[in-house]
């Protein structure tokens, strides 16, 4: 009798506990910070057991994929993980990397293993931890050399170029950008060198009266970063630039700066606040004479600014704030602010404002003489002007079925892209 009645309370805790499972899991998968290709229809294709849902507060699990892509262009994803409910325990942080060679497939196929593999302590808490095979790939016992040669030493190349022409009955337009860089990244340093050029030719035709303008700028330079600590970093840039939009013939800047930040760099993925400052010289040579009568002038100048940035399942918020003078007349400055706050404010409520407002006491480039009618309305000349701004908002409410999981394939139209 007492082994029937131990096998009765056996059976009965089984029971317990396959009703405790869930059916379904359901996920809420904010992308709103992941620069990737991953592709959501792919992803819910792929993962049709998972039930995604269009809100968080309605999900068992909250994943927040964010990216970052280094010199080298490979794709740093991060999924933080957040349990909710009776998940709430669950709390995890996995990173993967994206090579720049990766194809969309290759990518979007490594978005969905990673995100597989971060619901897992979820899905053990399911049914569908019955449809599940774990296996592991060992060809053989050898140990095998995991070091990989590398007859680059971490240096990536890019050269790219592209060209437009566009016209009406009385406007003609053609352009040329192009492009090459040399980069190289650690965990410690980083090195940018880069040379940009944009040529762009505008012609006008007002019954007869001829308007012919022209766009040039050239620039080329390098930036070196080294992190020393967790919290303090070094470096140098200089550079060279040609605008004929803003009166600069030639521009020489070399400078050193030095930062700081508040938490360690390690956390740069959820909060950063850095502070960092730099002085350098500059030499500069004007087509034309600037309003403060110079043709060429060198002078020092100084640059604070300051960075703070969260991300967070409730939305992420990032602020800037850039002061830069001359070293020789502090009432030559510049100061601007610039900054994104986007949040979800209630359940399929979310709310964003950016914006940007400039101070502008520094514009020492500024041609002699006032602009004609036509260059303002070209915008072939750069204008004196004591600020700039520019401010963005927008809300959006969602509603309707929880479920996002439900995939119809036709009549979506042309999705096309291409990448140089």
């Amino acid at each position: 009798m007492k082994y029937i009645l131990a096998l009765f309370f056996l059976l009965t805790i089984i029971q317990t506990n396959a009703q405790n499972k869930a059916d379904k899991l359901k996920v809420f998968l904010d992308c709103s910070n992941y620069n990737g290709n991953y592709s959501f229809d792919y992803v819910r294709q792929e993962m049709n057991l998972i039930t995604f849902v269009r809100d968080r507060m309605d999900a068992d699990a909250h994943i927040l994929a964010k990216s970052n892509r280094n010199s080298a262009g490979t794709l740093i994803s991060t999924f933080f993980i957040m349990g909710k409910n009776q998940y709430a325990n669950i709390q995890d942080t996995l990173t993967y990397d994206v090579s720049a060679n990766c194809t969309e497939d290759d990518a979007r196929k490594l978005f969905v293993r990673n995100l597989q593999i971060a619901l897992l302590p979820f899905i053990a808490h399911t049914t569908l931890v019955n449809k599940i095979n774990i296996s592991f790939k060992n060809e053989n016992n050898e140990i095998v050399d995991t070091v990989t040669k590398d007859p680059y030493r971490n240096w990536v190349f890019q050269i790219g170029a592209n060209g437009n022409i566009s016209g009406t009955q009385i406007f003609r337009n053609a352009s040329v950008n192009g492009n090459i860089s040399a980069d190289k990244e650690t965990n410690t340093s980083r090195t940018n060198t880069y040379v940009n050029f944009n040529e762009q030719y505008s012609k006008y035709n007002d019954n007869g009266d001829i308007y012919k303008y022209d766009f040039q700028d050239y620039s080329f330079g390098i930036d070196y970063n080294n992190k020393r600590t967790e919290h303090i970093a070094i470096g140098f840039g200089a550079d060279y630039t040609n605008s004929i939009f803003s009166n600069i013939k030639s521009q020489i800047t070399a400078a050193p700066k030095i930062e700081y930040s508040i938490f360690p760099y390690k956390h740069f993925n959820t909060k950063r606040w850095v502070v960092q400052y730099g002085v350098g010289v500059r030499n500069n040579i004007y087509y034309d004479t600037t309003i403060y009568l110079k043709k060429r002038e060198a002078f020092l100048a100084q640059d604070i600014s300051t960075i703070f940035s969260i991300t967070q399942n409730w939305g992420s918020v990032n602020l800037g704030a850039f002061w830069r003078n001359l070293l020789n007349d502090f009432h030559k400055n510049n100061l601007s602010f610039s900054g994104a706050i986007s949040t979800k404010i209630a359940r399929g409520l979310n709310f964003a404002v950016w914006g940007h407002y400039s101070f502008n006491r520094n514009q020492i480039n500024i041609r002699k003489g006032d602009a004609s009618i036509d260059q303002i309305l070209a915008r072939n000349r750069e204008i004196l002007s004591s600020f700039d701004y520019d401010l963005g908002i927008g809300i959006s409410y969602r509603f309707g079925s929880k479920n996002n999981n439900l995939i119809d394939p036709a009549c979506k139209g042309l999705n096309y892209s291409i990448n140089l």
